[in-house]
């Protein structure tokens, strides 16, 4: 992004074409990572912007990390529907898994 307006962080959802069906990749990103993301990504594969409030840590780093972020995606976790299969962060528990009925309940 350019100017003056910030780069906000984001949550990334992305599927692959070689995933098992319901498989997704959960990420932290800059916006302009997540769209960079989805212009590069193999025919196929899905990327969808989810937002920063997908996921309650996504203000954690864009406090502590932001800085040394850089152009990085920070692999959050893969899941299958709505629970987690890996959980590659070091907060424990995990979150609800963004769009599962237990996001909805956290948010409500």
């Amino acid at each position: 992004m350019t100017g003056d307006k910030p780069d906000p962080m984001t949550v990334v959802k992305i599927t692959m074409p070689g995933y098992p069906p319901g498989v997704a990749l959960f990420g932290i990103c800059r916006r302009s990572t997540a769209a960079r993301v989805a212009a590069d990504a193999e025919p196929g594969a899905q990327v969808a912007d989810l937002g920063p409030a997908a996921l309650a840590l996504t203000g954690v780093y864009e406090y502590r990390k932001r800085a040394a972020l850089g152009r990085d995606l920070i692999r959050v976790g893969v899941a299958r529907g709505d629970r987690w299969l890996m959980w590659f962060l070091p907060s424990y528990p995990a979150e609800p898994v963004p769009g599962s009925p237990g996001s909805a309940a956290r948010r409500n």
